[in-house]
């Protein structure tokens, strides 16, 4: 399934930008957001669509309660995270028009492991330093290398 849609995903980028050169007028801001909204619509009928049949909808309250910051904090990160993936789609599609589908391919591999060593680097700080506040018991490495706390309270 995951090759699929890294599949899927890497002919998007071409063909958005074949559609832009295809189109029989001028490719404005209006049309590329216009392109955008129609994309995310029909990903969010279909995905949806997948998550009625799987039946889960109902998943997301268990989660959101086994979160072990709390039901509040679980719902601030997903809204928080789909408006960062619209964002990131936006720029993705933003590169096409400025530039190439194969830009924002470049892009994209680049910057996708840049951020998670990045964020593995400040969740290893994180885990640290609760542990120099005293706030934790012992961590160990092992720990750190999964981010898993020592104590979750």
């Amino acid at each position: 399934m995951t090759v699929a849609a890294a599949v899927l995903y890497g002919l998007i980028l071409p063909v958005v930008e074949y559609t832009y050169k295809k189109a029989k007028q001028p490719v404005t801001y209006t049309l590329v957001m216009e392109i955008q909204l129609v994309m995310c619509f029909f990903a969010t009928v279909v995905c949806t669509g997948g998550m009625i049949i799987n039946k889960d909808f109902q998943a997301i309250a268990r989660e959101a309660k086994g979160f072990g910051l709390g039901e509040a904090r679980y719902y601030t990160v997903v809204g928080w995270s789909a408006i960062i993936w619209q964002g990131f789609f936006l720029g993705a599609i933003g590169v096409i028009f400025y530039s190439s589908s194969l830009l924002s391919g470049i892009l994209i591999s680049v910057l996708l492991p840049a951020t998670e060593i990045k964020a593995s680097k400040k969740e290893k700080m994180k885990l640290k330093n609760t542990t120099d506040d005293g706030d934790h018991d012992q961590i160990s490495e092992a720990q750190l290398a999964h981010h898993t706390p020592a104590h979750v309270p």
